[in-house]
């Protein structure tokens, strides 16, 4: 499922929005359900920071369905 997450970005210093492909699972013996975060890109996307790497808006929360 994609989602639209919009936050302050504190690597470009500034609010943005970025679209994340998110995955809901569970894990055997686990009662809390886990997600997987991926294809998170978004306008000021730049690939030279090691920062836009692990956004701090795609997987700084989570949302359970």
């Amino acid at each position: 499922m994609w989602e639209t997450r919009t936050g302050y970005c504190p690597v470009h210093q500034k609010e943005v929005t970025v679209e994340v492909q998110v995955s809901y699972g569970s894990v055997i013996g686990d009662k809390h359900p886990q997600s997987k975060v991926s294809g998170d890109r978004c306008d000021v996307w730049n690939p030279s920071r090691k920062e836009c790497s692990n956004c701090p808006i795609a997987y700084g929360f989570s949302e359970t369905p």
